[in-house]
């Protein structure tokens, strides 16, 4: 097949920004299984203390990871609890009955 502009050009139409992305460090340490120690070995400052990094941290573990991550079910059940205690908090005075309301 001769490489032309056209075929160049229909070529790169089908392509996908996911088709040409470069593979994070992080991706390849997930596929690994070892992720989740390095962020806890190396930057655990990080991964403590910043949300959307956390975040982006688990969604990679858990698409990328082949194998069960001890640890990460306990970090992402703490943040959950984390959320429901907050959701707990707001709501609390929403679940209390009012002096006017029958009991």
């Amino acid at each position: 097949m001769e490489i032309t502009s056209e075929n160049l050009i229909h070529y790169n139409q089908r392509l996908t920004h996911s088709d040409v992305a470069p593979v994070r460090i992080y991706q390849e340490l997930a596929e690994y299984g070892l992720l989740f120690d390095f962020l806890t070995d190396f930057m655990a400052d990080a991964f403590e203390n910043d949300e959307e990094f956390r975040k982006e941290m688990y969604r990679i573990m858990l698409a990328a990871s082949l194998k069960l991550i001890s640890g990460l079910e306990f970090y992402m059940l703490q943040d959950l609890s984390k959320a429901l205690s907050y959701f707990n908090t707001v709501t609390q005075s929403c679940r209390q009955p009012k002096l006017s309301d029958p009991i």
